[in-house]
Formats: structure tokens, sequence, C-alpha cells
């Protein structure tokens, strides 16, 4: 542990530094010791290394945003952004309106969403173990459509 206190500490004067790099084979590369040498930390920890990769699969796991949706449409067709942020904000209006008054709104090819009420029942207090009652009361509940399934899956 003090030869790694000891590479951080030469690290802060560059001309020492690439000579104790190459002396101590184990220490991190020299752009990652000057990187830290200027913070409290001389040496990254081991979450400081991971957290590109991290970053790397969660870029290909995350959700797309809207403003990604509106790029990947305006890519496809001749509408501009503004246009097509337009035509989703009308379009989610027009489901909330719909599924109110009539408790359905559908979207070809994607699904449904429903209201549906649910009945009051009995419930258990998981603190507790106590029994309660649980009221009744009107959810909305999105229901795939059977094209989408078997697109995706």
């Amino acid at each position: 542990m003090r030869d790694r206190a000891y590479v951080g500490h030469i690290a802060q004067t560059p001309d020492y530094a690439s000579d104790m790099v190459r002396e101590y084979s184990d220490s991190p590369p020299l752009d990652t010791i000057l990187k830290y040498s200027s913070t409290s930390r001389q040496t990254p920890t081991k979450r400081d290394k991971i957290s590109p990769i991290i970053n790397q699969v969660t870029k290909r796991m995350a959700k797309m945003t809207k403003s990604a949706i509106l790029d990947a449409l305006a890519g496809s067709t001749e509408l501009t952004k503004k246009d097509i942020g337009a035509v989703l904000d009308a379009m989610a209006t027009l489901a909330y309106k719909e599924v109110k008054k009539s408790g359905e709104f559908v979207v070809p090819g994607i699904g449904k969403l429903v209201k549906i009420a649910r009945k009051a029942r009995m419930g258990r207090n998981p603190a507790t173990g106590e029994q309660i009652k649980i009221a009744a009361k009107t959810v909305v509940k999105f229901r795939v459509a059977k094209a989408a399934k078997d697109a995706v899956l």
C-alpha cells in the first residue's frame, strides 16, 4: 500500500511519473495516475475502472427517450421534429380523453389502453400481518396487441 501512495505522490511531478509507472508494474497507467493526482484519491478505485464498461452496457439497454423517438421518426419521414412532437402530444391527449370517456383507446398494431374497475378486497399489512380492507378503485392498464407480441418475441 505504501508503494501506491508513493506512486500517487510522485505522479504530481510528471517528470518522475513515467519512471515510477515502469518500475511498479501493478500500478495503473500514467494517464490514470495523472488524472487522479489532483484529486484527494491518488489511485482509481475498482468502481472507476469498471464504470466505462457499465456506461457502454447501459447505453445499449437504455430506453428510448422522447427526443430519441422524435429523431428516429424525423429520420424516417419527411416531417420535422417539431411536427412529430405535436402529433405525439395530440395523440396522448386524445388517448387520455378517450379512455376517460369510453374506457378504451386502441393504437393499431401496438396495443390498447383500457380502464378497469377493481373490486374491494381484503389484504394484509406486511409489517404487522394484520388484515386490512383495500378499497375499490379504477385503474388504467395497457394490453399489448398480438401483432406487437409476435414482432417482438
